[in-house]
């Protein structure tokens, strides 16, 4: 009798190791895709900022148009630089975690801007554009 409960008792440990394994390999794996969702979310909320700053960078005349129309909510960061920051759900936000860096730079004609988004400092998205300057070559 002592032997078959033995034998049980080592049979129900195992069972119980295997299922502890079990749940380790689920929630492993769980945190895992909701990491890479959340990166995904990122990257495609960075797409949308940074088109959105391509079209403004584009119908603009100079730097302080882009701040004119891009600055709502205190939420040009930088006096030396076109950056405005921006929360979680894409609104304009002095604080927010995402970041649009605009860099422009003319040359014979042609301005050229480069659009970097930031989340938490970390660059995930870069997009560049450019124009013919308004008015023709200066």
């Amino acid at each position: 009798m002592k032997k078959n409960g033995l034998s049980f008792m080592i049979e129900l440990l195992i069972m119980l190791v295997i299922f502890i394994i079990l749940i380790n390999v689920s929630v492993v794996v769980y945190a895992s895709a909701r990491n890479t969702s959340q990166k995904a979310r990122h990257l495609s909320d960075a797409v949308i900022l940074a088109s959105n700053g391509a079209e403004v960078f584009i119908a603009s005349e100079d730097e302080n148009e882009i701040i004119r129309i891009l600055n709502q909510n205190d939420n040009h960061k930088n006096n030396d630089a076109l950056e405005f920051s921006y929360n979680d759900d894409l609104e304009p936000q002095a604080d927010g975690r995402m970041v649009m860096k605009i860099d422009r730079t003319e040359n014979d004609g042609f301005v050229h801007g480069k659009i970097t988004i930031f989340y938490d400092n970390e660059v995930i998205y870069e997009l560049e554009t450019g124009r013919a300057q308004k008015g023709g070559r200066q």
